[in-house]
This record gives C-alpha cells, sequence and structure tokens, in this order.
C-alpha cells in the first residue's frame, strides 16, 4: 500500500501536465518518496466509490465551463 497523502491537479492537456510534473521535480525533498501519474479524464472518470459518494462539488459541476450555483 502506498497512500500517506494524495493530491490531485488537473490540467488541460498533456503539455500542461508535463510542465506541471517538470516544477514539482524542481521542488521535492531529496529524500523520501514522491511519486506521480498522469491519467486521462477518462480513467479519472471510471474511478469507483468505494466508501462514501460524491461530494457537493462533484454532483453539481459538469464539464461545462460555466456552472450556476
Amino acid at each position: 500500500m502506498l497512500q500517506y497523502s494524495i493530491y490531485v491537479k488537473c490540467y488541460p492537456n498533456k503539455t500542461s501536465a508535463m510542465q506541471g510534473m517538470q516544477r514539482i521535480k524542481s521542488i521535492v525533498p531529496n529524500k523520501g518518496a514522491v511519486r506521480a501519474i498522469i491519467i486521462t479524464e477518462a480513467q479519472y472518470q471510471s474511478m469507483a466509490i468505494l466508501v462514501g459518494g460524491k461530494s457537493f462539488q462533484e454532483d453539481n459541476v459538469t464539464s461545462c465551463p460555466l456552472t450556476v450555483l
């Protein structure tokens, strides 16, 4: 099992994701274990919820760039 802390950052395309990865590489500590993975939007959307449910934000935010709250 790897999880200690998980952080998620969404990027609009692979180029931006790779730039973000380079920024992270430049600030990680010399010791420890830091891992990163790039997944597609479709892979992220297929994530299974094992316990609990979707948050209010997940239920109300769509792929539409304008969301009325």
